[in-house]
């Protein structure tokens, strides 16, 4: 699946870009799609890396709408390899913030990003979510309703099938499996960190019921929700 990479240059050094060898010099930010990153770039200790899935854009598309330019409708986006000088500053912030919080990581790169370049950062935006987002961003806000993928189409006025080809184009898999995803990393993510009862967190996070939510989860993640939480308290 592609994901949004931003690459930062510590030191001055090589790089190939879409078959193009550029150099880059130190202290600086570079925004790369594509699937994975190079292992000559991930395991250079002078490059910090950070990746995002399309869903990041979406689910900060509501703090970030203000900042970005509106669609061109006559130009296509071409993706170039766009240098961003930094400072010690948004380096100090970038390495903090990678460490603890990413969402909110991804948020300071791109305002920052956008306030450097609006332009370009504002067109790959666009690129990136098309005109999809309220649609997306619905579905991400309310994931842990019970509500199903008719559901959705219905409430947006549109086909089973044009809601899988959304998801397909922007995430390459189905809504449905999309949705059971995310709501199944969510109940992990309960289990772990509270003391709720397994079919509480079923319900809570959209599965009809206990059962559902333990199929789903032992498919994941190998074993059932008990035995995780039991392996959990151990290592606490």
């Amino acid at each position: 699946m592609e994901k949004i990479h931003f690459i930062l240059f510590k030191a001055g050094c090589s790089a190939s870009f879409l078959g193009r060898i550029h150099n880059i010099k130190r202290m600086t930010l570079v925004m790369s799609l594509g699937p994975v990153i190079p292992s000559s770039i991930k395991n250079n200790k002078n490059i910090e890396v950070v990746s995002f899935s399309k869903e990041a854009f979406i689910e900060h598309s509501e703090g970030l709408k203000n900042l970005i330019s509106p669609a061109k409708s006559d130009t296509k986006f071409q993706l170039t390899f766009e240098k961003t000088p930094i400072n010690k500053e948004i380096l100090d912030a970038f390495l903090n913030l990678k460490e603890v919080d990413t969402k909110s990581l991804f948020l300071f790169i791109y305002t920052y990003c956008l306030g450097m370049n609006r332009e370009y950062y504002s067109d790959l935006w666009n690129h990136v979510v098309g005109g999809k987002t309220s649609i997306l961003n619905f579905i991400i806000n309310n994931i842990n309703s019970s509500d199903t993928v008719s559901d959705y189409a219905e409430h947006f006025k549109i086909s089973v099938r044009s809601l899988n080809h959304l998801f397909l184009e922007q995430f390459n898999v189905s809504a449905k499996q999309w949705i059971i995803n995310r709501r199944v990393e969510n109940g992990r993510k309960l289990l772990l960190t509270t003391n709720l009862k397994i079919s509480e967190i079923a319900i809570d996070c959209g599965f009809s019921n206990h059962a559902h939510f333990s199929e789903v989860y032992k498919k994941k993640y190998g074993n059932s929700p008990s035995s995780a939480r039991f392996q959990n308290l151990q290592l606490s």
